[in-house]
Formats: structure tokens, sequence, C-alpha cells
């Protein structure tokens, strides 16, 4: 608890659901199995992988692009009627990564799935649906721990932002009044 504040799981029913949202049926058996209402979408699955022109991986563009963009597109059309008839929430958690030697397949997919977030916001903002970004710079944990390792740097996860930080982030922006909306939330490690 960070200043009193209750837990996640205790503030917002969670209902967890194990589904290969891969799969060409994933997403409509989500919907089925969520209802006619849904307050909250947060697309937090992600997955990181480098691939040059000249020598990366030739399906790693695919792979990012299914997780990043292909699934959140499937995935929201499914569940739009449930966060309209609710003027629920759609939160992308994106990256604040920026197109660099190796990384051109994900940052395009980071890109296109901010394209999306966009294009959701304009088509939903009508039926009061709001629709958030949140680019979180390095944040503790694994995946920061071996790109480090890679980088030959000290990993000091103090230095990096905390998942809990980053939740608290995303729920101070849902927590706002609906005569508001956070479209972008940028966070990044205070430590140089």
């Amino acid at each position: 608890h960070a200043r009193g504040e209750p837990e996640l799981a205790t503030r917002t029913p969670v209902r967890p659901l194990e589904i290969d949202l891969e799969s060409p049926e994933g997403p409509q058996k989500a919907a089925s199995a969520l209802g006619a209402r849904l307050d909250l979408l947060v697309h937090a699955a992600g997955s990181y992988e480098q691939a040059t022109f000249a020598d990366g991986d030739e399906d790693a563009l695919a792979r990012l692009w299914s997780i990043h963009v292909d699934v959140p597109w499937r995935l929201t059309r499914a569940l739009l009627p449930a966060l309209i008839a609710a003027q629920g929430e759609v939160a992308f958690v994106n990256s604040s990564v920026r197109p660099a030697l190796g990384l051109g397949p994900y940052a395009a997919a980071k890109a296109a799935q901010r394209a999306l977030a966009d294009s959701l916001r304009a088509e939903v903002n009508g039926h009061r649906v709001r629709v958030l970004s949140l680019f979180p710079g390095r944040t503790a944990g694994e995946l920061q721990e071996r790109l480090f390792r890679a980088e030959e740097r000290e990993y000091a996860a103090e230095r990096l932002l905390q998942p809990a930080d980053v939740a608290r982030a995303l729920l101070g922006a849902l927590a706002l009044a609906r005569t508001a909306e956070c479209t972008d939330l940028h966070l990044r490690p205070l430590a140089p």
C-alpha cells in the first residue's frame, strides 16, 4: 500500500480468464465470458525483441505485430459493445521506445498501437468511452535486467520506474472525473 491506497484488486473486481487471444476465436470467447458491460479494458500484454533489417529474424515483425497490434485490434472490436454499454475505458500500455538500431520491428508495432488508440478514441469518445495511451519508460523487472546486462551496464532497479508507480499513474488517470480524459501519459525514471 502506497500512501494508504487500497490494493487494485479491492478497488476493481478482477476475474481472470485463460484464453489464447492470438487464436481466431479468442477475442470472441473473451467477449462471451465477460458479458454485456465492461468498465475497463487494459491492453498490457507485450513482447520485446530486437531485429535488424540485415540479419534479424525475418518473422520478428509478424510476432511483435500480432501481440501489440492485431490482438488489441481484434479484442477491442469484440468487446466494443460492452465498453460502449458501460461508457467504459480502454488503456493501452505502450512504450517510450524510440526507433534505433535493432528496434525497427518493435518501434513499428508500438507506433501502430498508438495509432490504434488514437483512432479508437476518435470513434468512441462520442459514446463517452475514454481511451488512454500510457508510455512508461524503463521499468524495473526481468526484461530490463536482461537489457542492462546485454548493454553491459549495471542494473540498478531502484533507479528505474517501479511497476507500482506505473499502476498508480494508470489508476490516477482513470480516476479523473468523467468531465476529463487523459489521452497520453508519459512516465520516465527520475534518476538519470
